[in-house]
């Protein structure tokens, strides 16, 4: 069996391996390397191996050389380089500024696209950062009290009738019921 002597595996990795293999949760891609190293080290051909898994040949020596030059962390995906970033930490910082600390002349917050204008950048960007930084402007995190001045009265007398209901009745809300007639 070509190639299958090489890998020996101490009992934590081969441990770890199993998890993955067996995981129902893990990425197909981690599965299907750590199935791939788990059967080389039991002393399986390559051929066999890519053939069972319906893989190429080429796939499972691949990771069999990733494993053995980087070990457990050989089979993660490399960092890989993509765009480069054009919107410096400078803007992104002045973005995040004015969304939590100010709000525009005619609106109540910041949409993607008024902020986008405001700033230089795409909506697009805009949006990325707020995903990012898990901002939601639109979305309003204070509890309003009301303005009515027997306002305290009224809530104790409701909270009344819910913990002390008559007798033989039922207590029914129809708070912001605008469907009904």
């Amino acid at each position: 069996m070509r190639g299958t002597k090489n890998i020996q595996l101490d009992e934590a990795s081969q441990k770890k391996l199993k998890s993955l293999a067996s995981r129902r949760t893990s990425e197909v891609r981690l599965w299907q390397r750590a199935t791939i190293i788990l059967e080389l080290a039991a002393g399986k051909a390559k051929q066999e191996i890519a053939r069972q898994m319906g893989i190429a040949w080429q796939t499972v020596w691949r990771w069999e050389r990733r494993f053995l030059q980087l070990g457990m962390k050989g089979l993660h995906d490399a960092p890989r380089s993509g765009r480069p970033a054009t919107i410096g930490p400078e803007k992104i910082a002045q973005i995040i500024q004015k969304t939590k600390q100010e709000t525009p002349r005619d609106s109540t917050h910041w949409s993607t696209r008024s902020l986008a204008q405001q700033t230089g950048v795409s909506a697009c960007s805009v949006s990325r950062i707020w995903r990012k930084h898990k901002l939601q402007p639109h979305r309003v995190k204070t509890f309003k009290l009301s303005n009515d001045r027997l306002f305290a009265e009224k809530t104790a007398d409701i909270v009344d009738l819910y913990l002390n209901p008559p007798p033989d009745s039922v207590v029914w809300s129809a708070d912001e019921q605008c469907q009904l007639p």
